[in-house]
């Protein structure tokens, strides 16, 4: 049964058989490449383990940076960012944080996705896509600098006890043109950041309801 074209049904037909012929494509000597459109879905998945992310496209990343003091009135802030126009979605499921010159509150914020004045390298957490561990060529970008001022809309504030590994395990999405910040509130401080995250590439029912 042909479904009309943008339909949910044929959305969700589309998913369906994307994951189905990947799943196809993992064992047997002939790979599964055409799946009917008339097939019933039914897959459950017992557990949302990560490292079946790969099957439906998605990479696991993460990245971080070691920041020192940012000198007298300056804050240190650092970002990740899903660009403009990436037709990508990153989601981050954590981050990590370390003050380390002095107790302070961190203030997390969503801004715009735009990169911060010093870049980093991010890596693929699954060695299945990239072998080597380098820099992949994800979406997801890191940035970083130590400056004056505050960006972007504040969604909450943490505490930062000194030279303890303090952890945010909500998870935040962001589409093309986002980014989320940590930043410190004390002046002058040394601040480390860990990021973890997944992306992956939008869906078409996601580029229907507008997201760019």
């Amino acid at each position: 049964m042909a479904h009309e074209p943008g339909s949910a049904e044929a959305l969700q037909a589309a998913r369906f058989s994307r994951v189905t012929r990947r799943i196809g494509q993992l064992v047997g000597a002939n790979p599964l490449t055409v799946v009917e459109d008339n097939l019933g879905v039914g897959i459950e998945l017992e557990t949302d383990r990560p490292e079946w992310y790969a099957l439906g496209g998605t990479s696991l990343a993460c990245g971080g940076i070691a920041r020192p003091a940012g000198g007298a009135g300056n804050f240190n802030k650092h970002r990740l960012h899903n660009p403009t126009g990436s037709g990508a979605i990153v989601v981050v499921t954590g981050i990590e944080y370390t003050a380390t010159t002095a107790a302070t509150v961190m203030d997390v914020r969503l801004t715009a996705g735009l990169a911060l004045t010093g870049t980093t390298l991010e890596y693929v957490r699954d060695t299945r896509l990239n072998p080597t561990l380098g820099n992949s060529n994800l979406i997801g970008q890191i940035s970083f600098e130590a400056s004056v001022g505050t960006s972007g809309v504040l969604m909450f504030q943490r505490a930062a006890p000194l030279n303890t590994v303090q952890r945010i395990a909500d998870v935040f999405v962001l589409g093309p043109g986002t980014g989320l910040e940590i930043a410190d509130t004390v002046a002058n401080q040394a601040l480390n950041v860990s990021w973890f995250w997944y992306e992956r590439a939008m869906e078409q029912a996601e580029q229907l309801i507008g997201i760019s």
